[in-house]
């Protein structure tokens, strides 16, 4: 990824924007997959905590997800 940003709303422009937009979106579903599975949390759950220690340690959730994944691995 280039260090852009993708703002909730906008629209992406170009091919590499969909496929950025679309890895970033794997990562986070696999870091739902291992706490669904390691905590028994629920999708909705999963994604509540990824985004909750996004905002608590002021990083954006695809960093929060690849720690997770990372660290399953």
């Amino acid at each position: 990824m280039d260090g852009r940003t993708v703002i909730a709303g906008e629209v992406p422009n170009t091919r590499m924007d969909i496929r950025e937009m679309l890895e970033v979106r794997k990562i986070i579903e696999k870091a739902k997959g291992i706490l669904m599975k390691g905590n028994g949390f629920s999708k909705n759950e999963a994604y509540q905590m990824i985004r909750k220690l996004s905002m608590d340690r002021r990083y954006p959730m695809i960093e929060n997800a690849s720690t997770i994944v990372i660290s399953y691995d």
